[in-house]
């Protein structure tokens, strides 16, 4: 065990006590598997509440998920609900220590892969300052019908991209 990662189905960062449930986890880590890292997978919305915001620092990983450089791409691509704020959001990611960014990019309906929204996502990524960026795809059949897998080739391009620009190390997962 190299990483034991809370996730599942839902936003992590809902349960209301995410602070318990991550020093209990710690523990467990602590007696069965010391040199395993206590990570979380979130989309990054519910941070800025400050009991959310100190339970993510208590983590050893933190992988954040941005899929778009701008509001407009964001809200078309996660379709973000309640008082979920752009602004908000990046504020808080640039916050954060030592993250990870996972980034999907889709075709089709909505296409994050275009010139002009891989430029506006590059400076976001280059203004949070993550350690690294996972850059991926969807895996399964999305909700939208007319979303569309990104080749690995282009992917990888991608990672390329951002890490020649910014010099933020950039791996592809198809």
């Amino acid at each position: 065990v190299d990483c034991i990662t809370l996730a599942g189905n839902g936003e992590p960062t809902l349960h209301p006590d995410l602070e318990d449930v991550i020093l209990g986890v710690k523990a467990l880590r602590d007696r069965y598997f010391p040199r395993a890292k206590v990570g979380i997978l979130s989309d990054g919305t519910q941070a800025h509440r400050p009991k959310v915001f100190r339970a993510l620092t208590l983590l050893d990983a933190r992988y954040m998920k941005l899929d778009a450089g701008d509001e407009k791409t964001w809200r078309l691509i996660d379709k973000p609900l309640g008082d979920a704020d752009w602004p908000r959001l990046l504020a808080t990611l640039k916050q954060l220590p030592n993250i990870v960014l996972q980034s999907m990019f889709i075709q089709g309906t909505y296409d994050n892969t275009q010139y002009e929204h891989l430029n506006s996502w590059i400076d976001v990524v280059a203004s949070i300052k993550p350690l690294s960026v996972q850059v991926y795809t969807v895996d399964r059949a999305p909700a939208d019908s007319g979303v569309t897998k990104v080749p690995l080739e282009r992917l990888e391009a991608i990672a390329a991209l951002l890490t020649q620009r910014t010099g933020i190390p950039a791996e592809a997962y198809d």
